[in-house]
């Protein structure tokens, strides 16, 4: 399964607010890397009413939910590799050019959406791009309600679950599984490499720090027992314990644990 994947990193910074400095520090990391032509994408450039899903998402404010869209939208349109703002990259993701598509986990039972590699006009992209053009995005009392043609009986509450029941359905050969499996038309890469702290040095391009810049109150900020606990254990085995806490609350744990059972 070759590829090849542009040297170009692509974020998206809708809303117009200036960007916090830790922000700001990691697209500095980015930089670093060089080689890479990094293109932030905004109200200037890409066109928010390209549908009615991010045209609805961003008259809400949703900036993630805009940021879903986008990053489909031009990875399928010049490739190359989509990253949250809040993403620290730790080494050059050269190796995984040759690819026509790489993404990984963000739990054992969830895709994670943070990292995207993709040639231009992948199909895997593509089809996910095309669910967004016919979705609907609801806001309702302070609500977000997300609808997905051929995809109404499954819980979708955000990107992560869509991609995740996508790859059940149609990406031949997939399991649910946080390992990596070489496919027709992408790789899939265990949490480790792109999402989570690790020990293992070969594994970690990138660490997601899952910072929620669009909530009014910061997610990622924690109670004063979470803080001593991680005090205590370190940074990467309290982020296993609280992705392991995490794991039976998501929409598609059971099909892990049938997945896991196949390996």
């Amino acid at each position: 399964m070759m590829g090849n994947i542009p040297k170009t990193i692509h974020y998206c910074w809708f809303g117009g607010k200036e960007k916090p400095n830790h922000i700001k520090q990691y697209i500095d990391g980015w930089k670093r890397l060089g080689g890479y032509e990094i293109i932030e994408w905004n109200e200037s450039n890409f066109d928010i009413n390209e549908c009615d899903f991010i045209k609805n998402a961003y008259r809400s404010k949703k900036w993630a939910f805009v940021s879903d869209y986008a990053r489909l939208s031009v990875l399928k349109k010049f490739g190359g590799i989509y990253l949250d703002t809040d993403v620290e990259v730790k080494k050059d993701f050269k190796p995984l050019l040759n690819s026509k598509m790489f993404l990984g986990y963000i739990y054992n039972c969830s895709i994670g959406t943070a990292v995207i590699g993709a040639e231009k006009d992948n199909i895997i992209i593509s089809e996910l791009l095309e669910l967004y053009k016919n979705a609907k995005f609801i806001m309702k009392n302070d609500k977000i309600s997300l609808e997905f043609e051929g995809y109404e009986n499954y819980q979708i509450n955000n990107n992560n679950d869509l991609f995740t029941v996508y790859f059940i359905n149609n990406v031949n050969g997939f399991l649910l599984s946080n390992k990596k499996q070489v496919l027709e038309n992408v790789t899939v890469y265990p949490k480790e490499y792109f999402e989570r702290k690790t020990f293992n040095s070969k594994k970690d391009f990138s660490i997601h720090h899952c910072y929620g810049s669009w909530y009014k109150n910061n997610p990622n900020r924690r109670s004063k027992i979470a803080k001593i606990i991680n005090l205590f254990i370190g940074d990467i085995l309290y982020d296993k314990l609280r992705a392991n806490m995490k794991l039976k609350k998501l929409p598609y744990y059971e099909q892990y644990k049938k997945d896991k059972r196949k390996e």
